[in-house]
């Protein structure tokens, strides 16, 4: 665990800060808004990384300041940023620190930290409210990117069945088990440590992919005979059209694109032959 986080601050226009924020999501451990600034929080190793990124783009518009933040300091931050989310009136985010020690249907409980994962992130919002939508079938819940298993415990809480959990990165672990067990779902979601790139059985009623968008086109090319319906988010507005043509070359019918801010979730399904 590292000792210093690198802290990067975007003041300036809100939707070029988020589209700044989706080119460099994948080497950095999320984001926060404060007092219209946003911040994004990156470990030591990816710093480098991800100032290459930014230098080869266009954001002359964007005011950038790095910062640096103690871990002992990390879940304390977090207090002072976290506020609950209800999601049509189904399901409500709490952080941990609210837990009373009653198993409640319709709650949450989330502790914040490096996996994030909080449903304050849109396309987190979007994926909860598909759940919402299907939760009456009972279906079978695929979840792939689960991170802090915020959508596997939602699948949960909803009434889904045979919870299955994917994760490559070890790091989202402790957070992920930690939450699990506040919310007394152990036994009732499957976590396999591995990349999804590398699974071949899609076989559920429902697979939730909340990944970066190049794992998703690869994820989508791997697919192949299924009924599954699945849902896509990690999505930009401006990946629209290029996700649409992706789908449609590997033979996806797509029933609906939900919004949220800048973000989008795809609904879709592989076409028979």
């Amino acid at each position: 665990m590292n000792d210093l986080w690198n802290v990067l601050e975007i003041d300036g226009d809100t939707e070029k800060a988020q589209i700044l924020f989706a080119q460099i999501e994948h080497y950095t451990l999320g984001s926060v808004e404060d007092n219209g600034t946003m911040k994004i929080f990156i470990d030591k190793e990816s710093r480098d990384k991800v100032a290459m990124i930014i230098n080869k783009l266009d954001y002359n518009s964007l005011h950038l300041t790095w910062n640096i933040i103690k871990n002992e300091n990390w879940h304390l931050m977090w207090k002072k940023y976290f506020t609950p989310i209800i999601v049509n009136g189904a399901i409500e985010i709490l952080p941990d620190w609210s837990y009373d020690n009653i198993l409640h249907k319709d709650k949450v409980f989330i502790r914040p930290g490096m996996s994030f994962g909080t449903g304050h992130h849109e396309t987190t919002y979007l994926m909860i409210e598909s759940l919402i939508e299907y939760s009456g079938n009972r279906f079978s819940l695929l979840d792939l990117g689960s991170g802090s298993g915020i959508l596997s415990i939602v699948g949960h809480k909803l009434g889904y069945r045979d919870i299955h959990a994917v994760e490559f990165d070890l790091e989202c672990k402790n957070d992920f088990n930690f939450n699990l067990n506040i919310n007394e779902c152990t036994k009732n979601i499957n976590i396999t440590w591995t990349n999804a790139l590398l699974l071949e059985n899609f076989n559920f009623d429902l697979v939730i992919a909340n990944i970066e968008k190049n794992i998703i086109k690869k994820i989508i090319t791997n697919v192949k005979e299924t009924s599954t319906r699945f849902i896509f988010s990690g999505l930009l507005k401006e990946d629209k059209e290029e996700m649409i043509n992706h789908l449609s070359i590997n033979n996806f019918s797509i029933q609906n694109i939900n919004t949220r801010g800048e973000w989008i979730a795809i609904n879709c399904k592989k076409n028979e032959n």
